[in-house]
This record gives structure tokens, sequence and C-alpha cells, in this order.
């Protein structure tokens, strides 16, 4: 066999390869939903690789065909070159593709966004100036930080474990791991929105707070923005553990309702830290949400948080990180 027909065989290998992965790539996104079939018909576009080979006057065509059932019928795709920031391309589409999906689950949105609003606003309602019982804060005032944690918590323990678990039930992180793609897009996809859909909520309780009840906003914006992030991370990364150890999506949900209540709780949720007993107060300090509320209180008055209470949730973040980077798996 001659150098050209080397040459020949060994691109007919690469693009049967390339067609072949895409392929796996359009199988597996189909599973995870409707929303995504804007990203499948991009990856249907460029399924196949098309090359004219050889020179002069022998230009033959080599087109790998990969056909695979849909429906009633068969597709057949035909490989095209790959497009430049494939990569990137395709991680924003998956991020607004599990926007959609969220968007289109209207319970989480009205429990992590909407019940924290009315909560407020009846806050609000009650709210009679400051209150020496509260720590010098107005009654709405306080809850504002308890609100700011009930929503990261929210998506960072109920929303993103139960997804992540039943995409592993379901064979999509196994199959997406398998392709070009990756599975480690479509995690960070989910990071990505939940982390941004908390920190519009944050937004909105302080502008409603604000606009509506006159709670000023945070005097140290700063710490507050440190206090949010260390407060992201270490939520979506217990979110991370829940999902790693889970066997399947009811059971995220309901070990992430179980971590949720009492955290809250801690959190002064109920009982407001600055009325807890000194016992309960010094173990809320030492919990996630607990040592959250208390740095944004602080920056809420215009103070620093303090370095114990960064240390901590800086800690939590570190270890449920470790944690979920153990024991996270893809099947």
């Amino acid at each position: 066999m001659d150098a050209g027909s080397l040459d020949l065989v060994d691109q007919h290998d690469r693009a049967l390869k390339l067609a072949l992965e895409r392929a796996l790539v359009i199988d597996a996104l189909r599973e995870i939903g409707e929303a995504h079939v804007g990203l499948v018909e991009q990856f249907e576009a460029d399924a196949a690789l098309e090359r004219n080979i050889g020179s002069g006057d022998q230009q033959p065509r080599l087109i790998g065909l990969v056909g695979r059932h849909r429906d009633a019928g068969a597709v057949i795709a035909e490989p095209v070159r790959p497009r430049r920031n494939g990569q990137r391309s395709a991680f924003s589409n998956l991020v607004r593709t599990e926007a959609k999906l969220l968007i289109r689950e209207v319970v989480p949105l009205l429990w992590g966004v909407g019940f924290p609003m009315v909560l407020l606003a009846i806050m609000g309602a009650f709210s009679h100036g400051a209150d020496k019982a509260l720590g010098g804060f107005s009654l709405v005032a306080s809850y504002e930080p308890i609100l700011i944690a009930f929503t990261m918590a929210t998506f960072a323990l109920q929303g993103l474990p139960t997804v992540l678990a039943g995409y592993r039930e379901r064979g999509i992180l196994r199959r997406l791991n398998a392709t070009p793609v990756g599975a480690g897009r479509l995690l960070g996809a989910q990071l990505t929105v939940n982390i941004t859909i908390a920190l519009l909520a944050t937004a909105g309780i302080l502008i409603v707070g604000y606009a509506a009840f006159d709670v000023a906003l945070p005097k140290q914006p700063a710490g507050f923005l440190l206090t949010l992030l260390l407060t992201a991370a270490g939520m979506l990364t217990l979110g991370l553990v829940v999902a790693a150890l889970a066997r399947n999506g009811r059971v995220a949900g309901a070990v992430g309702t179980m971590l949720f209540l009492p955290l809250m709780f801690f959190a002064g949720l109920w009982i407001p830290r600055s009325m807890m007993p000194a016992g309960l107060l010094r173990i809320s300090d030492d919990t996630p949400l607990g040592a959250s509320v208390a740095a944004l209180q602080d920056t809420m008055s215009g103070q620093w948080p303090s370095a114990s209470g960064l240390a901590i949730l800086a800690a939590y973040a570190v270890a449920f990180g470790a944690v979920a980077w153990r024991f996270f798996r893809w099947e």
C-alpha cells in the first residue's frame, strides 16, 4: 500500500472517530430534556466531517455517515469541519439550557425567590423601627441577611443535588463524560445557573428592602460581597457532597431538605440570633449559615466581618469541596 493510500485510510479513521464522538454527544444531550433541542441541533449540524482528499485530478470525497434511529426514522449525520471555539459555545449553550429548565420549574423559583420576598414584605409590615432585642436592627433589617442565606441554601441544597443526582441516575453524566463535551461542563453550567439566580435574588431582597422599607444597603460592600461569595461557595460545595453521596434524585432532595432545616434554624429563621440563648448562639456561630448571617449583619452596620466568621465560612467551603471532589462520581 503506497503512502497516498495510507494517508487516505488515516483520514478516514479520524473522520469516522469524530463522527461517532459527535453522535454520542447528540445522544446524551437528547436525554437531558426538550429544552436541549437547540444544543442538539448545533451538534447535529457539526456532526460529521466532509473533506477533499488527494490532489491533482484525483480528489475523492470522504463522507463519514453516522446513523441513529430517532422516532420512526433514521437520522444520517454528515460530519463537517468542527467550529472554532466549540467548547466555549457548548458551555454557553449548556448554561442557557439549564437556565431554561430551571425557569420552567415554577415551584423552586417560588420557594427560592418568591417566598423570601413575601416574608420580607410581612416583616416590613410589622417592623416599627430599631429594636434593642434585635441588636439595634429593625425587624425587617434583621431578617434581610437571614433571607439571603435562605435563598443561597435553597438553590444549593434543594435544587443542585436533585438535578445532578437525577442526571447521574439516568446515565446522562456518564454518557456526556465519554464525549468531547464532557460532563464537567454540565456540572459547571449547573453551578453557574444556581449561583446566578441566588445572586439575583439577593439583589432583589436588598432593593426591595431599601425601596419599600427604608432598610439601608450594606455599609461595608466589600465585606458583604466577600461574605456572600464564601457563603455561596460553602453551600454549593455542600450541595455537591449531597449529589455525590445520594443514590438518586429523590434521595438527594430528601437529604438536602434534612440539611436545609437545621441550618436555617441556626441562621435565625425561627429565632433571631440576637434572641438565642448563649449556648445556642455559640453553636450558631460555628455553623455555615449562622456564621454567614452574623458576618452579613456586621457588614450592614458598617463593620468588617470578624476574622473568625470568615475563617469558618472558608473552612466549610474547602472541607465540603474536598469531600465532593473525593466522592463525586459520574455514574
